[in-house]
């Protein structure tokens, strides 16, 4: 009787439910449509703001010794002891000795052995590093701003104090060597290789890191013997950019650097100019089974300080620096006979050459070739080179200036080149202005250094793939044709 009871009451309770009337739903009304019509248009640019660039500043200790500081509100100061020493100054024969004295300073001191010296740089949360080119050579740490006074003794310690020992030589020279052979067999590097000897000399034309068989004869005497000659402070900068100034940096350069005794001097040589071989010469070097063929070619241009400079950027820019350039338009996008061209001003204190490379599809060197040629001399055809090419190349290079500001390291390498180039202190700062006004007229002067005549062309390839090169010669008479077969 009570189960029904209770069943009774459920039953009542769930139709009590039924007839209740669900609540009311409010469905809001739809939105009044977009006004669309903004897609229609490109949007304006923002105006331009204006760019606040640090201007370097420097002192010189007595001993000719100087500081570069570019003040930088920023985490981290970049430090760096550069020298004016690189493979200009290698003597006859001992290419790489420049580059490899650089690397040695790192891997031990008169006080640290090689793992002390790691150890000591990692307790400062950072690094050593070096380097050195055709024009100088560093040594180079990135640390807190508390770390800067620990960090410059770290510097000084390293350049005025190394080592230099045989077992350390031993080991480093053998990773070199492995390196060096590794270079050349990349035929990319190694058509540079073969340009860069065909076109600057048994000499300057090695590359900084030497050849094989003068790096096996480098001793550690020789190390020592270039290092005491050519690492003064005469030649000896600090650089320095982030939160600090050369009045502050001065008194703890003073401490570690001012006792440092002075050289004999810079030797102060003016090397004569770069002179063009008297004919183009294609050289040849056959790498049996090369998935693609590596093309170079180039002729001689200024050294860095001579007048026209940031003109001859803005021409190669336009040329092929850029995505959007003249050669990369050609090879690429019209023929498709590489990933990508591209060409460069390369450029010492003594002299300078304008280089073109890519790689391309082994079956098409020779139609390769000739669209490079051609387009080069399509640059000296009266009235091709446009406004909006000048100007696209223009503000790459004005918008690639002000992009250093955002790192230590970016403002570092332009704060070395200002000391090493002998620049203006405030050279970047005007660099944008100075690329504002170069047009057209400035850049016509610079066309004579289109290789066209007395150039160099280097191609490392498949030689039984590549094409009929001696046609290819034979249709230029003024082309020489040489063909390699390997060496140092």
């Amino acid at each position: 009787m009570k189960r029904r009871l209770v069943l009774l009451i459920g039953i009542g309770l769930l139709s009590a439910c039924a007839k209740q009337s669900a609540p009311e739903v409010k469905v809001p009304a739809a939105p009044a449509p977009l006004d669309q019509g903004f897609r229609s248009q490109v949007p304006n640019p923002a105006p331009a703001l204006p760019v606040v660039r640090p201007v370097a500043e420097s002192v010189q200790l007595g001993n000719t010794f100087s500081v570069w500081v570019m003040p930088k509100d920023s985490g981290t100061l970049s430090l760096r002891v550069s020298c004016r020493i690189g493979a200009r100054d290698n003597p006859q024969g001992k290419s790489g000795l420049a580059a490899l004295t650089a690397r040695m300073l790192t891997e031990g001191t008169e006080q640290k052995s090689a793992l002390e010296l790691a150890v000591a740089s990692e307790s400062l949360g950072a690094t050593l590093h070096e380097g050195s080119d055709r024009n100088a050579s560093s040594v180079e740490l990135e640390v807190l701003p508390g770390d800067e006074e620990a960090a410059v003794a770290l510097l000084a310690e390293v350049v005025r104090h190394p080592s230099f020992l045989e077992k350390d030589l031993v080991r480093v020279r053998s990773e070199w060597l492995d390196d060096l052979a590794s270079q050349r067999d990349d035929p990319a590097l190694l058509a540079w290789l073969v340009g860069y000897r065909a076109l600057l000399g048994p000499r300057l034309g090695i590359p900084p890191n030497g050849t094989p068989s003068d790096v096996r004869d480098i001793s550690s005497k020789d190390l020592r013997s270039f290092w005491a000659a050519n690492w003064t402070p005469e030649r000896c900068a600090l650089l320095a950019v982030g939160p600090t100034s050369a009045n502050s940096l001065e008194g703890i350069a003073s401490s570690y650097f001012g006792s440092w005794k002075p050289g004999k001097g810079e030797s102060g040589r003016t090397p004569a100019p770069l002179a063009a071989p008297a004919r183009t010469t294609l050289y040849v070097f056959d790498r049996p089974d090369a998935v693609q063929t590596a093309l170079f070619v180039a002729g001689t241009a200024p050294p860095l300080h001579a007048p026209g400079h940031e003109a001859r950027e803005v021409l190669n820019g336009l040329f092929g620096g850029l995505f959007t350039s003249r050669l990369n338009q050609n090879l690429r996008e019209r023929n498709a006979y590489t990933y990508g061209a591209f060409s460069t001003f390369v450029g010492t204190r003594d002299w300078g050459l304008w280089a073109a490379a890519t790689s391309v599809r082994t079956d098409v060197t020779v139609p390769a070739l000739s669209e490079l040629l051609a387009e080069w001399q399509g640059l000296l055809r009266q009235g091709t080179i446009k406004e909006d090419e000048i100007a696209r190349s223009r503000s790459d290079l004005i918008y690639k200036t002000s992009a250093h500001l955002e790192h230590t390291s970016s403002l570092l390498e332009e704060l070395e080149e200002i000391f090493v180039n002998e620049l203006e202190a405030d050279y970047f700062g005007k660099l944008p202005e100075t690329l504002a006004h170069t047009g057209a007229a400035e850049i016509g002067k610079e066309l004579q250094y289109v290789p066209t005549q007395g150039a160099v062309i280097a191609v490392v390839g498949d030689q039984s793939k590549m094409g009929d090169l001696t046609s290819f010669a034979e249709q230029r008479r003024s082309v020489g044709l040489q063909w390699l077969d390997g060496g140092d």
